[in-house]
């Protein structure tokens, strides 16, 4: 059994090739190229490996409801964490433990392009992944590579970011990783980094600004290692049609089985669902009629516990505490503008009030100002105070904030 493993960019309407590989049953690559839709090879399976910019994944705690209740109530569950309405994203389950969860977020519209524009030259994908899975996962450890202007890093099962690094921003990508590397809520901060390609031969010169010992380069094509997926984008509406059936007809007796002991737990569960649903009804109405109550200006309540969040995250946001949103776009800004502070000079960067503090020392308080001024140029609010003087360096604080010229 072969596979077709398709590369597909954010911009795929505008692209007419299109990178592929062909790989066999043991993960090993038979053949690759670069097409469009129409001369793609033909393969058993499908699979589609899209950017890592494409797709957000959050962790949340889940609800305690289960099958098409639970489908239905994860856009809003993400809600808070993104820009688009709840009918605008197509959200899956990447991991549980639990009621622990990490949930895959990405646009429907463009799953629903990508799907079309392949169904009519007739291939039905099998499974969709962003390619920082294509990374191989080594405990507490992080693997980089560079695929031409964009870094990709993947720091868990599910776990993985990625920038694009243009021209002078280079000099930005221990900063980003240092920023990234002290979330600790979102990422497990690693005792050794692998990278592959070009960051191989810069890895060990960063690895010391990040407080990282060990390293390691590795060699190879990382676009084509061997894929044993976590999860699927593929699912719900877009799973791919009678994949169902073509398991029965291949495996009947094992079907009639699995059918038979589906309807069993399906028939317990309908049960158990009509045991709970008069208390579950009763639980809905006293979060409803204690919504109202805070919040009275309020008419159309959906689902009360979400709400209810969305109001205090309101209220902290208008007492000018940091919310989710905030203080990434804030410090990209920053990276951009002025590149990366050396971690030596660095002594600490805070977050209130909607504005980051940098505290460094600097040989000369022109250079100092010479950041500021970048700064403003780029559109943000900058104020430099002077500290300490300490040898030939001086202290400074850079207060900054978003703003517009």
């Amino acid at each position: 059994m072969t596979t077709l493993r398709l590369f597909i960019t954010e911009d795929f309407k505008e692209q007419e090739l299109h990178d592929w590989a062909v790989l066999d049953q043991a993960g090993l690559v038979i053949r690759q190229g670069k097409s469009g839709f129409k001369a793609l090879p033909i393969c058993a399976e499908t699979e589609l490996v899209i950017p890592t910019s494409l797709v957000s994944f959050i962790d949340v705690k889940l609800p305690e409801v289960t099958g098409k209740k639970l489908e239905t109530a994860l856009p809003f569950i993400v809600e808070e964490h993104v820009l688009s309405n709840p009918e605008e994203v197509h959200v899956v389950i990447a991991s549980r433990a639990g009621n622990q969860a990490s949930l895959a977020v990405i646009q429907k519209a463009w799953v629903k392009d990508i799907v079309a524009a392949l169904f009519v030259v007739k291939i039905q994908a099998k499974r969709m992944f962003p390619d920082f899975m294509l990374l191989p996962l080594k405990q507490n450890a992080w693997t980089l590579a560079q695929h031409g202007n964009q870094v990709l890093v993947r720091t868990g099962q599910t776990q993985g970011f990625a920038f694009d690094v243009v021209g002078t921003d280079r000099d930005a990508v221990p900063y980003l990783l240092m920023a990234a590397y002290k979330e600790q809520h979102q990422f497990t901060q690693p005792s050794q980094l692998l990278a592959y390609g070009e960051l191989a031969e810069t890895v060990k010169d960063w690895a010391p600004r990040l407080g990282v010992n060990g390293t390691a380069a590795i060699e190879g094509e990382w676009r084509f290692n061997k894929f044993l997926a976590p999860f699927n984008l593929l699912q719900k509406e877009f799973s791919p049609p009678n994949d169902f059936l073509q398991k029965i007809h291949k495996f009947k007796a094992c079907a009639v089985l699995a059918i038979f002991i589906f309807g069993l737990h399906f028939l317990f569960t309908l049960i158990d669902l009509g045991l709970q649903s008069r208390q579950s009804h009763q639980l809905d109405q006293q979060m409803i009629s204690l919504f109202k109550a805070s919040f009275p200006e309020t008419t159309t309540i959906v689902d009360a516990p979400l709400q209810m969040q969305r109001k205090l995250e309101e209220i902290r946001h208008a007492r000018g505490e940091a919310v989710s949103g905030d203080y990434h776009p804030l410090l990209a800004s920053i990276s951009k503008t002025i590149g990366a502070i050396p971690v030596e000079n660095l002594i600490s960067m805070t977050y209130q009030d909607r504005k980051i503090m940098l505290i460094f020392r600097t040989e000369s308080l022109e250079k100092a100002e010479a950041m500021r001024q970048k700064l403003a140029d780029a559109g943000l609010i900058a104020t430099l105070q002077k500290g300490n003087a300490n040898g030939s360096n001086t202290e400074v604080q850079l207060l900054v904030s978003g703003g517009a010229k």
